[in-house]
């Protein structure tokens, strides 16, 4: 059942288990969180940034969007823009430039241009040209 605290208490142990490389034991904990019922945007990019440590960009990528569903139906609009701008990154070490350079456009003119996302920017224009 549902528990005060859990989600958060939840995103810190698998935080920590991230940074220590317990990819396993930190997709577990998410996972098993999802299937509870606890199904939330945040676990989903949890979730992403685990993946793309263990580089599976791929799967990191479908968490992201699942998240991108989550976050839109609640509102959480800080939450969409991070879980935009990584889904940008998977498809850049995915090697899918055109679609990088879309992502990273798109943020761009979301929330707005600095010079690292404009650097991202330029290095995909040369890579798709």
């Amino acid at each position: 059942k549902p528990v005060e605290g859990r989600l958060n208490a939840l995103l810190s142990v698998g935080a920590a288990c991230v940074k220590t490389g317990a990819y396993d034991q930190a997709m577990s904990l998410y996972e098993n969180a999802l299937r509870d019922g606890l199904d939330d945007g945040k676990i989903y990019l949890q979730m992403g940034l685990c993946q793309m440590a263990g580089e599976s960009y791929e799967d990191a990528a479908d968490s992201f969007n699942q998240g991108k569903i989550k976050a839109q139906e609640s509102g959480n609009q800080e939450l969409i823009k991070e879980l935009s701008y990584n889904q940008a990154v998977c498809s850049e070490y995915l090697g899918q430039y055109q679609e990088a350079l879309e992502l990273f456009k798109a943020y761009g003119q979301q929330y707005g241009t600095d010079e690292e996302l404009q650097h991202e920017i330029d290095f995909l224009e040369s890579r798709v040209e």
